[in-house]
């Protein structure tokens, strides 16, 4: 009987590879890499780093305004309960 076994690369030495959509391929056109996008994924792939770039510069920058949403929450029940509104 015999035996295959396949041989695994790590990823040590690999450039780490750029955050697109799982559709996202490369073309080489006159020696030139070219990546290719389908246009319908592309609009919301780059809204989503967007995003995620606002949300990682809100957290690095706002840090101490942040709150456990426990507290938010007693926050906000204290707040309506001042003004009659209760909950």
């Amino acid at each position: 009987m015999t035996s295959v076994t396949k041989k695994t690369r790590g990823t040590k030495g690999k450039k780490p590879r750029m955050p697109l959509p799982t559709s996202a391929d490369k073309a080489i056109i006159a020696g030139t890499e070219y990546v290719i996008i389908p246009s319908a994924e592309f609009e919301e792939w780059y809204v989503d780093q967007i995003l995620a770039a606002v949300a990682n510069d809100r957290l690095k920058t706002e840090r101490a305004k942040a709150a456990p949403w426990n507290e938010v929450v007693t926050r906000l029940k204290k707040k309506n309960a001042a003004k009659g509104k209760g909950t």
